[in-house]
C-alpha cells in the first residue's frame, strides 16, 4: 500500500513538472492580447439550437450547453482577471449576446442574495447569542439552577460559533463565487460571423 502510494505520489510529479504552471498555462490558453484580458472562445456551428426549445419571447434562454461551457472555461481564469467572450456563428448572435447577458445577471443576483442572506443569518445568530450569554450572566448572578444556567451558556455559545463560522467561512466561499460571477456578468462580449 506504502509502496503504491509512492508510485503515485512519483508519477504526479513528473506529470506536474511536464505541465506549464497556473499561470503560464492561461497566459499561452487564454490571454491573447496586451490588455491582459483573459479570451474565451465559442463556436457555434450551423444549424445548431442555440436558444432552450421550452422558452420563448422575452424569455428566451440558451441552450445550458452554451452557458455551461463558458462557466466550465472561466474556471481556469483567476477572478481578478477581466474577460472577453468571443461568440463567433451564423446564428442570431444579438439575441445569443443579450440572453448571455440576462443570463449571467441573474446568476450575480442570485449571489447577492445568498451574500444577503448570509449577513442576515450571521447578524441574528450573533445577536441571539449574545442575548443568551447576557441570561447566562444574570442566572448566575442571581444563582439560577446550575443546569439552567449551563443549558443557556450552551446555547448562547453555540449560536455566537454559528455566526462568527457563517460570516467568516462560508462568507468567504460566497463572496469568491460572487466575484467569480461576477467576472462573468461584466465580460465583454465580442461576436463575430462565420465566414462561409
Amino acid at each position: 500500500m506504502i509502496k503504491a502510494k509512492k508510485i503515485l505520489e512519483n508519477s504526479l510529479k513528473l506529470f506536474e513538472e511536464d505541465r506549464p504552471k497556473v499561470a503560464e498555462y492561461i497566459r499561452q490558453e487564454y490571454i491573447q492580447d496586451e490588455s491582459g484580458t483573459a479570451t474565451i472562445c465559442i463556436s457555434i456551428p450551423d444549424g445548431y439550437q442555440v436558444f432552450n426549445p421550452l422558452t420563448s419571447g422575452i424569455q428566451l434562454s440558451l441552450d445550458s450547453t452554451i452557458t455551461d461551457t463558458i462557466e466550465q472555461k472561466a474556471k481556469a481564469v483567476p477572478k481578478l482577471i477581466p474577460l472577453k467572450i468571443k461568440i463567433s456563428g451564423n446564428c442570431d448572435l444579438e439575441a445569443v449576446q443579450q440572453a448571455l447577458k440576462e443570463h449571467f445577471y441573474i446568476m450575480l443576483k442570485e449571489k447577492q442574495r445568498a451574500m444577503t442572506s448570509n449577513m442576515l443569518r450571521s447578524v441574528s445568530l450573533f445577536i441571539f447569542g449574545s442575548l443568551f450569554l447576557a441570561l447566562y450572566l444574570l442566572m448566575v448572578h442571581l444563582n439560577f439552577f446550575e443546569m439552567y444556567n449551563e443549558i443557556v451558556s450552551i446555547i448562547g455559545t453555540f449560536a455566537l460559533w454559528e455566526a462568527v463560522d457563517s460570516f467568516v467561512l462560508i462568507r468567504a466561499d460566497l463572496r469568491r463565487e460572487y466575484l467569480k460571477t461576477g467576472q462573468l456578468a461584466t465580460a465583454e462580449i465580442v461576436l463575430s460571423r462565420n465566414q462561409a
